[in-house]
């Protein structure tokens, strides 16, 4: 999801770094947010939802588990990088000014959304109110802690590096309106609202220089150098980050992933 003057979200798929980015989140995440569903089910002939489905191949995936006689839907305010499936509808969407497709929906699934938005629980509940019943939600909240991602390093200066990238980071996110409070409060909103078998699992990886975690810090570097360099980051050390992140004697801890699942009563 793109960043434009109507929304806080910085992202912008229209980037060079997108693909970077993109196939960063992928590694990182994918294999254990399809497990995840898998767990609880996806219908034969179930009629998925992907919101801000940026991320190359989840969507895809949600299409192929539906099977045959299910479908997927797919939106992006900038879909171009989702990969095309039989049974997938790719939709161009803005989740601030563009009501949410009609349902009813037997799986929802959204990555790194909820806290970007203006009011989150308000949209926690419209993603409630177009789940069918028996209908699955899953919202999935990145924790970062780049404080202490490092696990491994060439350079002694790596740990104190990434420790004012957090700072920065969290500043430009702050300066756009983020919020980042909302982390882990996703379990509660969907318990109040009556969602059951309501679970809450996270998920973090280790990734050497040049894979996963290492190639978002690579892209965030290179596509928010400026609003970084703002909130509190020297010139010097954004070089430093950039060239360790290409490293494989780095070694990064990923941010922690909160994946929260309910179902709607039937």
């Amino acid at each position: 999801m793109p960043g434009s003057s109507r929304t806080p979200y910085l992202w912008d798929n229209r980037k060079l770094t997108a693909v970077l980015r993109l196939d960063a989140l992928s590694q990182m995440y994918d294999a254990f947010s399809q497990q995840r569903l898998v767990d609880v089910g996806i219908p034969a002939d179930g009629q998925c939802l992907e919101i801000c489905a940026g991320d190359r191949d989840m969507a895809g995936w949600l299409a192929e588990q539906a099977g045959p006689d299910g479908h997927a839907l797919a939106i992006d305010i900038d879909p171009q990088h989702i990969t095309p499936h039989p049974r997938l509808t790719i939709l161009t969407h803005h989740l601030l000014t563009d009501a949410l497709p009609d349902g009813p929906f037997d799986v929802i699934h959204a990555r790194d959304v909820v806290q970007h938005m203006p009011d989150p629980q308000q949209f926690v509940n419209e993603l409630i109110a177009t789940l069918a019943p028996g209908g699955i939600l899953a919202l999935e909240d990145v924790v970062p802690d780049w404080a202490n991602a490092v696990l491994d390093s060439p350079d002694p200066r790596a740990r104190d590096i990434f420790e004012s990238f957090g700072f920065a980071w969290a500043n430009v996110l702050r300066r756009t309106g983020d919020h980042g409070s909302w982390i882990g409060r996703t379990h509660q909103a969907m318990m109040r609202h009556g969602l059951a078998e309501v679970t809450t699992v996270g998920h973090e990886q280790s990734s050497p220089g040049g894979t996963a975690t290492c190639l978002l810090v690579d892209a965030t570097a290179s596509e928010h150098r400026d609003r970084l360099f703002d909130a509190g980051m020297r010139g010097p050390d954004l070089d430093l980050l950039t060239v360790l992140a290409r490293d494989p004697r780095l070694v990064l801890l990923s941010p922690r992933l909160l994946s929260t699942v309910g179902r709607k009563p039937a």
